[in-house]
């Protein structure tokens, strides 16, 4: 039973690290959005360069959003199974 609580104790640790990388990626997309107001691109590059950039910086974290995302749902499956074992344990006396 102790060993069920703890892996309980963990993926609860986890999903609470993922919950805030998402917000951190998130956050960091809206900084990328609103550093790049019109008219505000810096150097010698054209407009259509910074958003090219933006595109493919905005792409990856996307990507990362929806990995993070998969790996939440499955860690909260484990986690819904974890707690199934731990009652099932409970009821079986042990």
């Amino acid at each position: 039973m102790r060993e069920a609580l703890d892996v309980d104790s963990k993926l609860s640790a986890i999903t609470g690290s993922l919950e805030n990388i998402v917000m951190d990626l998130n956050a960091a997309q809206e900084r990328v959005w609103s550093s790049t107001g019109r008219g505000s691109v810096s150097g010698d590059r054209g407009e259509g360069s910074s958003d090219d950039e933006v595109g493919k910086i905005v792409g990856v974290f996307n990507a990362h959003h929806e990995t993070l995302a998969y790996l939440e749902s499955k860690a909260k499956a484990v986690e819904g199974d974890m707690v199934m074992i731990s009652q099932m344990l409970a009821k079986s006396g042990q």
